[in-house]
């Protein structure tokens, strides 16, 4: 039955206004594919242990494979990388392995794609997958953090519009 502007279109209209850091969630399938997408939906979960939650459509190609991979990244995108954004989100044609065109990427210790110039990149191994509704809620056990000491302005996503975080 269609929402019809009922409490689903309102929820989502109101969760457009919430900013949120933009990142890209990335894995390595056992076949040794790539496979990312552009991610709003992260969070830390604890610190200790150093454990983060991302929140992934079950109807992406990372949504099938994260859990097969065992591992994943968390990469957060800084001033610059609006490109990055928009080709895993799939804007502009940007598809599969293609994604990865964009940007400059490398694996990391867990086998995980990592981007450089990230404003902080975690490694992560699957720890739990929540299959809720139409997302998997992939929590993720943190095993190496990149470029989190390093200056940057992260890359935030609110109302349909892409900005950076400045001090107020």
């Amino acid at each position: 039955m269609p929402d019809d502007g009922g409490i689903e279109t309102r929820f989502r209209q109101g969760m457009r206004r919430l900013a949120s850091g933009v990142s890209v969630v990335a894995a390595r399938t056992p076949d040794g594919k790539r496979c990312g997408i552009t991610a709003t939906a992260v969070s830390s979960l604890t610190v200790a242990p150093p454990t983060l939650l991302v929140c992934i459509n079950k109807a992406t190609w990372l949504g099938a494979e994260i859990a097969r991979s065992g591992a994943f990244s968390v990469n957060l995108l800084g001033r610059g990388q609006k490109p990055v954004g928009l080709a895993f989100a799939g804007i502009g044609g940007h598809s599969g392995e293609d994604r990865f065109a964009v940007g400059r990427w490398q694996d990391g210790a867990t086998g995980a794609p990592l981007l450089g110039g990230a404003v902080a990149s975690f490694e992560c191994l699957v720890d739990q997958v929540i299959d809720r509704s139409t997302h998997l809620i992939v929590i993720g056990l943190v095993r190496e953090v990149h470029g989190a000491t390093e200056a940057g302005r992260g890359l935030i996503y609110a109302d349909g519009n892409f900005g950076v975080c400045l001090p107020v």
